[in-house]
């Protein structure tokens, strides 16, 4: 079975860039069609907002574990300096992070093995269920996606080179630290990548360069808090100050054996767990047959990844873990799991041919079919979407509805908000925490930041109507001798006038039925 396995020919390379050329037109189309709306959720509005001070010149927001996440607001801050902050713009980073991802998984894979385990690793980044909300939202786990894999790229150059290791020693380093000003937890990584050097080269000095150059960065990057901040610790003051003060953990005072059921039906679906165990057992394959070291190092930085988010804890007694039990702490480890499993599938198929007796030829052309096929199978099928399973309509973008495309609903909601708030007027919504994200996302990304009083996002107020409370974002007496409002929903965002004699069945998810 020729699977088109890594050669140095200039055909082959140009054959392997028409191949990845036709991935990214996949991803790109997939990811059109299955745009979610902009997250109401208050970390998605603070990346947003922070970026936007900083290319608006407004008043920074204070610094917390959200605003001090830069490798994440300052690419969203260079989108907006270049293209505006348009809420479309929004959209851009996600969708490219996802692109460069699959662009680095492929590579990678075509590096360490061959075309068809970058070929099924990339797919699988495209098609992984949760991707689509992180390939929709400016989040960590979509940046920390990227720059690990870049890490990754760098370890597997570190690890085919004889001599002159410094360079792609110091690049992995520089991609690890842009992933720990993503998230911390994504030094979890790290130990993994000592390891992997330790165990494949047997160089301390080398080991020795990658930890002391990340930890020069924090040392320059903790400089600059204490000489522009009052936090003399850095961004782990911050943390400490904010986020661990004030957050309270889904889950508190645990036995020990509490911290497996991170990987229980109870917080992990199926999509996330099978693909999880497979892993596991393709590592440990790996590990046992010990004939790849590529692979190895890959399976060995995402162990260390499972083993620190598994068993870090806040403190003992009582045993709190580091990280509460949520499936998207899991992205960051995405990429290399999925070149693991891809060189399992890919060792697979080659013995069952072999076994079988078939001569199957996966050359470059079909690479190319099947991507081409995919990225129109997808708007065909999406075209159907009253006969789609719900769980899959509901991320469905169909070509024949374009005006409710999200970038059209986006640019559409935008206009009818500062309308609503320019002219004077208010916009509605539940009074509850739900409710209130609405207003705050429609005021962080719809409104004109020109307009907000010292360049502070407006107040959200509260008025009693009908003996009953709501969320008002701008003049509560705009609501006075007028028979409608325009209203907020949030999960998804969404904006709507409705008659005032229905406010009362208005909730932060459904507005009044007419």
């Amino acid at each position: 079975m020729d699977t088109g396995i890594r050669r140095s020919s200039a055909a082959d390379r140009r054959a392997d860039a028409i191949i990845l050329g036709s991935l990214l037109l996949f991803c790109f189309i997939f990811r059109l069609s299955t745009l979610m709306m902009v997250h109401t959720g208050i970390d998605e509005r603070d990346y947003w907002f922070a970026a936007k001070a900083l290319t608006q010149s407004l008043p920074y927001p204070e610094l917390t574990h959200r605003t001090v996440r830069f490798s994440v607001i300052l690419p969203v801050a260079l989108a907006q300096l270049v293209l505006g902050v348009h809420p479309n713009v929004y959209y851009l980073l996600p969708i490219l992070n996802s692109m460069a991802q699959v662009a680095l998984a492929f590579a990678v894979g075509v590096r360490i093995k061959g075309r068809l385990t970058g070929f099924l690793a990339a797919l699988g980044l495209i098609l992984f269920p949760y991707l689509v909300r992180a390939g929709s939202q400016v989040r960590p786990e979509i940046f920390s996606m990227t720059y690990m894999l870049f890490a990754v790229w760098f370890l597997i150059i570190y690890l085919e080179r004889k001599e002159k290791p410094v360079a792609p020693l110091l690049l992995i380093s520089a991609f690890l630290f842009l992933a720990y000003e993503a998230k911390i937890t994504n030094l979890f990584f790290l130990p993994g990548f000592v390891a992997v050097i330790l165990a494949g080269k047997r160089r301390v000095a080398d080991a020795l360069i990658l930890c002391g150059s990340l930890f020069s960065l924090y040392l320059a990057e903790t400089g600059l808090y204490a000489i522009f901040t009052e936090y003399r610790f850095g961004q782990l003051e911050v943390i400490a100050s904010h986020h661990l003060s004030q957050d309270v953990p889904l889950l508190t005072d645990l036995r020990f054996t509490d911290l497996f059921r991170r990987y229980s039906d109870e917080f992990l679906q199926d999509y996330w767990r099978w693909p999880f165990a497979f892993f596991a057992v393709a590592g440990i394959a790996a590990f046992i047959r010990r004939k790849e070291k590529a692979v190895m190092a890959l399976a060995g930085i995402s162990a260390s990844f499972f083993f620190f988010l598994t068993f870090a804890v806040r403190s003992f007694d009582p045993l709190v873990p580091a990280e509460d039990f949520i499936n998207r702490y899991f992205c960051a480890v995405l990429g290399p799991v999925f070149l693991v499993l891809a060189s399992a599938a890919e060792d697979i198929l080659r013995i069952a041919s072999r076994r079988l007796g078939l001569r199957i030829r996966l050359t470059g052309a079909r690479y190319v079919v099947a991507s081409m096929l995919l990225a129109v199978a997808i708007p065909v099928l999406f075209s159907f979407k009253a006969k789609l399973p719900a769980s899959v309509a509901e991320y469905a973008l169909s070509p024949l509805e374009p005006t409710e495309h999200t970038l059209v609903l986006t640019d559409r909601y935008m206009k009818e908000a500062r309308s609503a708030y320019e002219t004077g007027g208010a916009i509605l919504a539940a009074d509850s925490n739900g409710g209130r994200n609405a207003l705050g996302s429609c005021a962080a990304y719809f409104l004109d930041s020109k307009k907000f009083e010292g360049g502070r996002l407006p107040s959200i107020v509260t008025v009693i109507v009908g003996g009953k409370s709501f969320a008002v974002l701008g003049r509560i007496e705009a609501l006075e001798g007028t028979d409608t409002a325009l209203a907020a929903v949030r999960d998804p965002l969404r904006l709507q006038r409705i008659e005032l004699a229905s406010i009362a069945d208005l909730t932060q998810d459904a507005f009044p039925k007419r």
